[in-house]
């Protein structure tokens, strides 16, 4: 709860009908692995940036008066000052490209939106003519506090970040690699 930076990549499901159970699942078929919406609401968290590298994290229902309800305001009322979020079902390799380089631009000291914005496009430039379409890169957005995130401040923090993100590519590719198989049966 006293992290400056969570990066989740993981599998999400967006709940339509009641946005508290939409959910974050750590753990493919075991429901004793899943973070719901309700649960962040009722954390304490401090964190400068919280990225969630997974489909359906920006879906929710409107409540008039109190806005979107899903996966990353919950993170957002639960104190996190900024989250970076997916408004559908994302591709998995454009948004690792996208998030590698928005970190890149961060580490520089670019504000979040700079970043964010110098890192779809330097996906952009180097795409072809199909992933350089806006639904392989536009669904990644980000609100909050824009400040420039210090670095300096997580110095202790570098070693969980390049487990998270080494965790990231595994789970894509255990779940890539699942996928094609059951696409060849």
């Amino acid at each position: 709860k006293d992290a400056a930076l969570i990066h989740i990549a993981t599998h999400a499901i967006a709940d339509d009908s009641l946005s508290m159970l939409s959910h974050l699942a750590f753990a493919q078929n075991d429901s004793n692995n899943l973070l719901y919406a309700y649960e962040i609401y009722n954390q304490t968290l401090d964190a400068d940036l919280v990225v969630l590298s997974a489909c359906e994290t920006g879906i929710g229902n409107y409540n008039r008066g109190e806005g979107m309800m899903n996966l990353s305001r919950a993170f957002h009322q639960a104190g996190v000052a900024s989250v970076v979020l997916s408004l559908w079902n994302i591709d998995d390799e454009s948004t690792s490209n996208i998030i590698v380089d928005y970190y890149a631009y961060l580490k520089l000291g670019y504000s979040k939106s700079k970043a964010m914005q110098m890192s779809k496009l330097k996906y952009i430039s180097n795409a072809d003519p199909i992933s350089s379409h806006p639904y392989y890169w536009s669904g990644v957005v980000g609100y909050g506090n824009d400040t420039p995130l210090n670095f300096d401040n997580y110095k202790d923090n570098n070693i969980f970040l390049i487990l998270l993100l080494s965790l990231s590519i595994a789970f894509i590719f255990f779940f890539g690699f699942k996928f094609i198989n059951r696409m060849n049966k």
